[in-house]
């Protein structure tokens, strides 16, 4: 049937057709109750006229509107009227691939960029239980935020066993052109996997087969299997193999075709067993770990910087191969050195983070990081091409090794993990609230910082309760960055301090809590056999010899190279020594502040390059309040930049560190928190236009900063962080210094907002498994969930209309809201994806985002490598 505008179905309102097909027709309708715009697709009457189909429909219906992800479309509601069976879907702005593929082949870039997208929503559909039967170019959407996955899971509702069904589940073209083509049959089979054509069941890996048919077709821009007829196309998806794509494509990934072969492999077993694997792998090839060993003709044609950073990559597998060919013949003395970079990642990947040498010198674990920013351990053998990814290892950082190097430790998710690099899935070792490094010892302990404010904790390197090995000594606030010496029971770290002066390395031993003062620095620390330590000094990267009769320091500090990059905060630089190797990162991460528009788009940039860290808009919109890191490796201090003059002015320049800026609602004083005499974060304020005096506004033990303001100034909200609390979020209420707590559970409460009325708080939390952002008001009441797929970083317009936040891989999502009476928040929608950035604001209107990206465009620090590093020792 067809609809004409004005036609309602229950609460929807015809507006315009879209599209039409075998399996019924599209329009673009208006929900009248949430005055948004929705797809509304009519079924035809044999599905009415089918009880058990109807029950069938729902039934998948309800599982499929549960597969909330950024890359499916949402199916809002399902409902019947006067006989007329409908779905209502997200409504999408694009293209599908069907017509793009229409043009052409895609770009590589764009080939594994949307087929890790395509990747993930097929994970998370599995993940669900409900298998697509019907991936194909047609049912998959490309919008400004990435692929869209269409019709999920309703080619279910057609099949029925030994029936193979001839059609597409629920096809869709546009109004314009036939609703029947010669070829449709031909189409719809172009993508079977051959147990589908056998009539057997389908399993997640069919759909693998279709992604592979797909990636082969955005590849080449030909189709994996053609026929003349239904029976020639059967034949070919039953026996044949498609030419490879470096046949068709010469500049493509080399890995890719590895890839895509698995993924048609005619029998299920032999090919990838789940979507999430093969969005590993084409992370992975997007990495650039498929490009090593490229032929050198076809390097040859590719773009200069993609040329030079291949060429790079050919002089390091040339040195790294020498290299061991000198270990293999024994030869102890380096016989010179080699410095070498690691290439840049190739797009879409990111770059390298957190990097250690095996114990012999002949791997390297790195945590590669993504599109999207994902994070992944990965291990990359010196006398292998491979980049190989550790399934499991997800959000992985400070990644550390066993002394047989056959294994790994690192943190993820709150907790410290073991990975086998012989196989298998990550086993959880203990809890481990945040990631201040670990140490294996041969004796199978593992020593690692349990807390951002404790001693060290030992636990086996089979797992158990941590138990404290070290004790904190007058004026120190935390003990990190162990380091284990060879008899595998003392060990170096750093014992962290409110002041600067007060940070020291110290040596300490198994059995017994006290420890010893080493040297004064500011950095963590890593014993390199046979006698050095490894720190920074004064932003370089130095080597001392090291008595281990005594525990103490002999001579003076060799320099080992450029000037290292501070990874995390003012006493965490990225190094590590394994054999005859140094691996470190050089590039000091400055950053530039940028705006951008509602859709993404770069409008400009505000002050210099710096070592900017947090920053918030004030309430005019005309400055800018942040904290920067000063050049000599010391703690952050506040500034002011008028962004209409240029002007920057200095707030505060202690010498401890102030940081997280907040300005009051009439924008004449600035909050911050500070580590002023020793205490963990306690809340000054200070005026705007600089010169003081700062005042004190409330003190406590715990580690705290201010994240919002009431309008009459009378309130603020409070971030609390302590030894019980992962994150608690309460209001202080000035002047009497009454502190009420708003949000606090044994789960993550964090970065809360005040609605602009001052009513409502916006905060994020992680008791569901993952962060998601939620309104509570402060006069009670049962609290509004506004993500649904994830969120975090929740900030307020203005004038309380909408509410901003950070979905999963840094999608900026903007919901409208009302305060009115009641607070309430329509479906959040996607506004675009964001470059890599640390933290954002957005301007009172609402309309332009400030982000901090790194000035030169990179999202890593540069990663060095040193071949025979301890030659520098005898200069």
């Amino acid at each position: 049937m067809t609809l004409t505008a004005g036609t309602r179905l229950g609460p929807y309102e015809i507006t315009a057709p879209l599209g039409a097909g075998g399996m019924g027709e599209v329009y673009r309708a208006r929900d009248t109750r949430l005055e948004r715009s929705v797809a509304l697709k009519v079924l035809p009457a044999a599905l009415s006229q089918d009880a058990d189909l109807k029950a069938r429909l729902t039934r998948e219906a309800r599982a499929i509107s549960a597969l909330s992800h950024p890359h499916i479309c949402a199916l809002y509601d399902i409902g019947a009227q006067d006989g007329v069976d409908y779905l209502v879907m997200e409504l999408l702005e694009g293209e599908t691939l069907a017509d793009r593929l229409s043009k052409g082949a895609l770009p590589v870039e764009q080939v594994l960029r949307h087929g890790i997208e395509i990747s993930e929503a097929l994970d998370r559909a599995h993940r669900g239980g409900v298998v697509h039967r019907d991936l194909k170019p047609a049912n998959v959407m490309l919008t400004r935020a990435g692929v869209k996955l269409l019709d999920f899971g309703l080619a279910k509702v057609r099949e029925t066993a030994g029936v193979i069904p001839v059609q597409s589940s629920l096809p869709t073209r546009l109004a314009s052109q036939p609703l029947t083509e010669k070829g449709t049959i031909l189409g719809t089979f172009q993508y079977m996997a051959p147990e589908q054509l056998e009539g057997k069941e389908a399993d997640p890996r069919t759909d693998l087969f279709a992604l592979g048919a797909v990636l082969y077709e955005m590849a080449t821009g030909r189709r994996a299997f053609t026929g003349t007829s239904q029976a020639s196309l059967i034949a070919a998806i039953l026996s044949s193999e498609p030419p490879a794509i470096s046949t068709l494509q010469p500049m493509s990934p080399p890995a890719l075709d590895r890839l895509v072969r698995i993924c048609l492999a005619k029998d299920p077993e032999e090919r990838w067993q789940s979507a999430h694997d093969v969005a590993a792998e084409l992370r992975w090839i997007a990495e650039g770990g498929s490009q090593i060993g490229a032929p050198a003709v076809l390097a040859g044609r590719r773009k200069g910087r993609e040329r030079l950073a291949w060429v790079a990559a050919g002089l390091l597998a040339l040195c790294l191969a020498a290299a061991l060919y000198g270990l293999a013949r024994g030869s102890r003395a380096p016989r010179g050195v080699v410095r070498l970079s690691l290439p840049p990642a190739a797009a879409p990947a990111r770059g390298y983070l957190f990097l250690t040498p095996s114990p012999d010198g002949r791997s390297l674990a790195l945590v590669v990081l993504g599109q999207a920013d994902k994070a992944v351990l990965a291990v990359r053998s010196l006398d292998s091409e491979d980049l190989r990814i550790l399934p499991g290892t997800e959000d992985a950082s400070n990644p550390f090794w066993s002394p047989d190097g056959r294994s790994l430790g690192f943190f993820a998710g709150g907790k410290l993990k073991r990975v086998e690099l012989s196989g298998g899935p990550p086993r959880v070792l203990a809890d481990a609230k945040f990631t201040y490094g670990g140490s294996w010892s041969p004796k199978g302990v593992i020593l690692f910082a349990f807390d951002p404010i404790a001693p060290l904790f030992r636990i086996p390197a089979e797992g158990g309760t941590p138990e404290p090995v070290t004790s904190l000594g007058p004026g120190e606030e935390a003990h990190r960055w162990p380091s284990f010496l060879p008899d595998g029971e003392r060990f170096v770290f750093l014992a962290d301090a409110p002041t600067t002066p007060a940070h020291t390395l110290r040596i300490g031993a198994l059995g017994r809590k006290d420890s010893k003062k080493i040297v004064q620095a500011v950095s963590n620390v890593v014993f390199a056999p046979p006698d050095r330590i490894l720190y920074v000094r004064g932003g370089t990267l130095v080597a001392q010899r090291f008595d281990l009769a005594t525990g103490a320091p002999i001579g003076e500090q060799t320099p080992l190279g450029a000037p290292i990059a501070r990874i995390a905060d003012n006493h965490y630089y990225d190094f590590g020594a394994g054999g005859d190797l140094l691996a470190f990162q050089t590039r000091i991460p400055e950053r530039r502040l940028v705006f951008f528009d509602r859709e993404g788009k770069r409008l400009s940039a505000v002050g210099e390059p710096d070592l900017y860290a947090d920053f918030r808009i004030s309430p005019d919109g005309r400055r800018i309040a942040f904290g920067r890191h000063d050049h000599d490796g010391r703690n952050e201090n506040i500034w002011v930049l008028d962004t209409s003059r240029g002007t920057v002015t200095r707030l505060t320049s202690t010498v401890d560190g102030d940081f997280s800026p907040l300005w009051s609602p009439a924008g004449d004083r600035v909050y911050f928190s500070s580590y002023r005499g020793g205490k963990q974060g306690d809340i000054y304020a200070t005026p705007s236009g600089g010169g003081g005096p700062d005042e004190l506004v409330y003190a406590s033990p715990d580690q705290k900063w201010a994240a919002a303001a009431s309008p009459d100034g009378r309130t603020l909200l409070v971030q609390i962080l302590s030894e019980k609390a992962k994150g608690d979020v309460a209001i202080l209420t000035l002047p009497e210094k009454t502190l009420t707590p708003v949000a606090a559970s044994p789960f993550a409460e964090v970065l809360g907002g005040l609605s602009p009325d001052g009513r409502f708080v916006a905060y994020s939390s992680d008791e569901s498994g993952r962060f998601e952002v939620y309104v509570k008001s402060l006069a009670g009441g049962a609290r509004v969930q506004v993500s649904s797929a994830g969120g975090d970083l929740p900030v307020w317009r203005g004038d309380g209309k909408e509410l901003f936040f950070v979905a999963p891989g840094g999608i900026f999502m903007a919901a409208a809201t009302s305060t009115a009476a009641a607070f309430s928040a329509e479906v959040p929608r996607t506004l675009f994806t964001a470059p890599p950035f640390a933290l954002y604001d957005v301007s009172p209107d609402g309309q332009r985002f400030l982000l901090s990206l790194r000035a030169d465009g990179s999202v890593a620090p540069k990663t060095s490598i040193v071949l025979g590093w301890t030659a520098l020792l005898a200069r």
